[in-house]
C-alpha cells in the first residue's frame, strides 16, 4: 500500500481498479492527513501526509494504491483535530442509536464505499403524473419503532419495506421521507450534519438502496425531504457560507 498521484476532484472517495482517491477541502495554513483504519479499529494503522503545496486551492487530494476498500475505513486529520469527510456515503460506529460516540477518539469512521455496487437490476424511476400522487409521510424511526408496527427490523430502512405492502394496501403511491441524513443529535434527525451520508442507525446504503428498489416495485416513488433552514453549524464552510456577502 503506497501514496500516488492523485484528483482533486470529485470530492470525498472515487474508486478506480487497485487505486482509491481521497480529496478534500482544507483552508489554506492548515495541516490535513489522511488516516486509514484497519476496519472496526478505533486506532489508525497508516496515515498519509497531504501537505498544501500538493494540493489545489483548498483541495487536498491524494490516492492510495493496494488499499482493499472492505478492509479499511478512513477520516482525516485537519489542524491535529479528527474529522469525518463532509462527502463520506456511510459510516462505521453509529450503528446503535442512541450511543454516544466520540469522533476525537477515532470511534466514528468513514466507510469506503461506491455508489455503483448496489445491484439495480431493471429497477426504473417511476414517472407518476402529480395529479396521481398520494403521498405518505414519515420518519424512518418513527413510523417503525413502535412494536405495533409488527416489523422484525424496528426503526430502520428494512423496516420500511416491510411495510410497504401496507402502505400500497392504504392506495399510497409515494412515500414522502422525512431527513435521514446524518445528524448530530440522535433525537433530531432535522439538525443535519451533511446531506451525503445517511445516518447510519437506520441501515446501512444497500438497505436505503434496497427500500428505493421495492418501492419501486411496489409502484411507489420515494421523495426525499431535503431541509436546509435547519443545518448544523458544525463545519467551518457553512459558518463562512454564512459570513460571505
Amino acid at each position: 500500500m503506497r501514496k500516488i498521484k492523485g484528483s482533486p476532484q470529485p470530492f470525498g472517495v472515487d474508486i478506480k481498479g487497485k487505486n482509491i482517491n481521497f480529496a478534500v477541502q482544507v483552508a489554506k495554513g492548515k495541516t490535513c492527513e489522511l488516516l486509514l483504519y484497519k476496519r472496526g479499529k478505533e486506532v489508525p494503522e497508516y496515515q498519509f501526509d497531504m501537505p498544501e503545496e500538493e494540493g489545489v486551492g483548498e483541495v487536498r487530494f491524494l490516492s492510495v494504491e493496494g488499499l482493499k476498500a472492505d478492509r479499511y475505513e478512513y477520516n482525516f486529520l485537519i489542524d491535529g483535530k479528527v474529522c469525518v469527510d463532509p462527502y463520506v456515503k456511510e459510516l462505521a460506529g453509529k450503528e446503535k442509536f442512541g450511543v454516544e460516540r466520540k469522533l476525537q477518539e477515532h470511534q466514528i469512521r468513514g466507510k469506503i464505499v461506491s455508489m455503483d455496487d448496489y445491484d439495480w437490476q431493471e429497477d426504473q424511476r417511476l414517472h407518476l403524473p402529480w395529479e396521481d400522487v398520494v403521498a405518505y409521510g414519515l420518519h424512518v424511526r418513527g413510523f417503525t419503532k413502535h412494536s405495533s408496527s409488527k416489523v422484525v427490523h424496528k426503526g430502520t430502512f428494512q423496516g420500511v419495506v416491510e411495510k410497504l405492502d401496507y402502505l400500497k394496501d392504504l392506495g399510497v403511491t409515494a412515500i414522502w421521507m422525512s431527513p435521514i441524513y446524518d445528524s448530530p443529535n440522535d433525537d433530531n434527525g432535522y439538525d443535519i450534519r451533511d446531506y451525503h451520508k445517511i445516518m447510519r442507525e437506520f441501515g446501512t446504503m444497500d438497505d436505503f438502496d434496497e427500500l428505493l428498489e421495492k418501492a419501486h416495485e411496489k409502484g411507489m416513488r420515494v421523495i426525499m425531504d431535503l431541509v436546509i433552514n435547519h443545518t448544523s453549524d458544525e463545519h467551518e464552510w457553512f459558518q463562512k457560507a454564512l459570513q460571505d456577502p
